[in-house]
Parts: C-alpha cells; sequence; structure tokens
C-alpha cells in the first residue's frame, strides 16, 4: 500500500554559505540532533497517541480524481483535484464547492493552488493563467479577486502571513520562466498585488520543465511562518516584512559542495540530481510540516527531523503497524498538508485491515467501495513523544 500526501535572512544567503563543509559563523542556531550520526528506524505507534480515519463523502457532485493536496480549518477540510475544490465538515460529509472552471466571474480557467486566510474564513483560488487569485467565502460565495503582475504570476504555492499578506512560493527557473525570487511577499491593495522580493533563486535550473522543487516549503510552527528554500540547510522565519534566517541543519553530505556545483553548473535540475544520488550527496530540506507542537524537517526526501523547538531526533523509517507499510515522511502532514489514502488501497487491504484489530479504521473500511473518495488520516502526536524517541536511542 502507498500513502500519499497532498496528495524565511535579512542577508541573503548564497548557496555556497549553506554548505555544511563551507558554513561559517553566521549567526543562525544550529538544530540540537541527538541522533545525527545513527537515524532512528520506528513504529507509528511510538509516537501517535491515536490516528483518525474520516472517509471524505462520495456524491453524484463530488467525485474525486487526482488529489493536488488537503488543508484543514477546525472542521472544514478543503480537497483540490484536477477538476475543482471540494469542501467538507469535520466529519467528512461533503458541503460545496468552490468556484468552477470557465471564463465567467467567480470562475477559473486554471487553479494553480489555494490558501485559506483562517482569520476571516476566506479561501484564495490562485490563477496564474488569468493573473488573478480568486477570493471565496468556505460557503462557496464569490467576493472578488485581487490581479497578479505579469511577473508575479507564476505562483506554486502560497500561504497566509499576515493581515492582507501572502507568502509566495516560486517554482525554480526554466527556459520560459526568469523570476529571480523564491518566494516574494505579496500585499493586496486596491484590488491588486504588489511584491517584494524574500529570497533570490537557486542557482538552478530545470531546462524545459517547470519544476516546483519543493512540494511543501511552508508551515505555521510556533505562531510564526516557516520556510525552506532550495538546496539549502536553512529554516527561515518570516518576520516584520522580511525573510529572516533562524536555525539550520548541521549535517555531512546533506549539500554539494562549491566545487561539485561548478562542474555541473551547466546540468539541469534533473542532471544535477542523477549526479548528486550517484555521487551520495543529498539535496538539504526538501519539506516541512508542522503538527501537534512538533515541526516536521524532511533531508533529501528521505530522512525527517522531529523537532519540538528544543531538541531534534532524525528518524530514517517510520512503520505503520496496522498496515506492516513504510510511511517514510508520509506521517508528517498538517493542517497545510493533510494526509490521506486512496479508497481503492484501502479496499485492496481490506482482508488485513479487518484482522488488524483497529477498531475505527475496520469501521471504516467495512463500509468503503473501491471507487469512493480518498480516507483523510489525521494523526495526534503524543505530547512526549521526543522523550520517548530518547528512550529509544538509550536502547
Amino acid at each position: 500500500m502507498k500513502w500519499k500526501v497532498i496528495p524565511v535572512l535579512c542577508i541573503a544567503l548564497s548557496l555556497d554559505a549553506c554548505t555544511h563543509k563551507e558554513a561559517q559563523n553566521d549567526g543562525i542556531e544550529p538544530i540540537q540532533i541527538l541522533n545525527a550520526d545513527n537515524p532512528l528506524s520506528i513504529s507509528l505507534q511510538d509516537i501517535v497517541d491515536s490516528v483518525a480515519y474520516i472517509p471524505l463523502e462520495t456524491t453524484p457532485e463530488c467525485l474525486i480524481g487526482e488529489i493536488g493536496c488537503i488543508k484543514r480549518d477546525d472542521n472544514f477540510y478543503f480537497v483540490k483535484d484536477r477538476n475543482g475544490l471540494y469542501v467538507f465538515d469535520e466529519n467528512g460529509h461533503y458541503l460545496n464547492m468552490i468556484g468552477r472552471k470557465g471564463n465567467g466571474p467567480g470562475e477559473y480557467v486554471f487553479m494553480d493552488n489555494f490558501f485559506l486566510d483562517r482569520d476571516n474564513d476566506h479561501v484564495y483560488v490562485i490563477a496564474n493563467y488569468m493573473k488573478k487569485v480568486l477570493r471565496y467565502s468556505y460557503a462557496g460565495e464569490y467576493l472578488g479577486d485581487i490581479s497578479l503582475s505579469e511577473n508575479d504570476a507564476n505562483i506554486a504555492s502560497a500561504m497566509m502571513c499576515g493581515d492582507g499578506e501572502m507568502l509566495a512560493y516560486y517554482p525554480i527557473p526554466n527556459d520560459v520562466f526568469k523570476a529571480d525570487s523564491q518566494y516574494k511577499l505579496l500585499t493586496e491593495a486596491e484590488g491588486a498585488y504588489t511584491s517584494v522580493s524574500l529570497l533570490p533563486q537557486a542557482p538552478v535550473n530545470s531546462g524545459e520543465a517547470s519544476y516546483n522543487f519543493l512540494y511543501c516549503p511552508m508551515d505555521y510552527f510556533e505562531g510564526k511562518c516557516f520556510f525552506l528554500s532550495v538546496m539549502s540547510n536553512v529554516l527561515h522565519v518570516y518576520e516584520n516584512g522580511k525573510a529572516v534566517a533562524k536555525y539550520k541543519v548541521d549535517m555531512p553530505d546533506i549539500l554539494p559542495s562549491k566545487d561539485f556545483l561548478e562542474r555541473h553548473k551547466e546540468d539541469d535540475i534533473f542532471e544535477l540530481r542523477k549526479a548528486l544520488q550517484e555521487n551520495h550527496i543529498g539535496l538539504g530540506l526538501t519539506k516541512i510540516a508542522s503538527s501537534e507542537g512538533y515541526l516536521f524537517v524532511t533531508i533529501n526526501y528521505m530522512k525527517t527531523l522531529m523537532w519540538d523547538g528544543k531538541e531534534a531526533v532524525l528518524l530514517s523509517d517510520v512503520m505503520d503497524d496496522n498496515f506492516d507499510l513504510y510511511l517514510s515522511d508520509n506521517f508528517a502532514s498538517s493542517d497545510e498538508n493533510i494526509r490521506y489514502c486512496e479508497a481503492a488501497l484501502l479496499y485492496e487491504s481490506k482482508d488485513e485491515i479487518m484482522n488488524s484489530g483497529n477498531k475505527g479504521l475496520m469501521e471504516v473500511v467495512n463500509k468503503l467501495k473501491v471507487d469512493d473518495n480518498p480516507v483523510i488520516c489525521r494523526n495526534y502526536f503524543k505530547k512526549n513523544a521526543i522523550e520517548v524517541l530518547k528512550r529509544k536511542l538509550e536502547e
């Protein structure tokens, strides 16, 4: 069975300054990793109190295809697929759709992504092709749109970081898109966004393809907006209109050296990734997710740090005992990127699940049909999870 996950430095650091071998005394606080040289393999049940399984209601009006992402705000789940954006309540009951495809008022030609204004119960749909961001109520009422300039209209993902302020992440440069910013601060005023660059683009490119590189690049933790940078080991925080480098992950071979990048400066990102893999060199921090008082930071799409703001434990594998499968970093979902499982995958494992002893999951699967909508999986992490992991390190 395969689980999916849906599916900021006052002075910008150069890629070279972020490499472990060439790190300088830059004032950025290293995250205290208790087992950097000895990654821990654990069971999901070691660090969670429980997992809630919420089947998303299947109706003729709501047949979900390939999911782009799922976000949550209190009692609402927002599910984006290739056809639209659907809203469900806390129990998975379908409520309404947000906008629809078209060229009329409140419609979009294509939805690139969406983000939530949780303070005002608003949903924002990013429509780069139309150079607009469309705003709706949670009930689906169209509230107007905000214009994007030509240089700003290639947003890959976004998150609210203040009243009327949006933190926007952009794909790495390619042969068509030449923008020089990884992140911008977009501020709404009089029906349009104005932008300020927060971080420059990394010195890599994706050739003819459009490539996000970071698909879960930002999240909220301890009341602040945390975000990652391409080919970097630094955690940034948005503060007072600036991207501030706060923390870094110091581990050997987490990033390529300056000499290595120089030798491969003509490679596109896919060629570079192949060369890095062949030389056992990492790509830096590649995913961030916050949940239940913990920040999860994935390294090179593989190992994950579980950090409580003071101490971190490096995890190599996480096994879900209910299914006898490895979740990799998919266990670390958050309100910005909710974890889910396809109904077909659960249906195929129905016999094993019915013998698992997990009454909640057994009840869900027993009612599930192979072509139903996906099932949301919410982890409730233990308050003493780091202490539990520290004891395991001593075993």
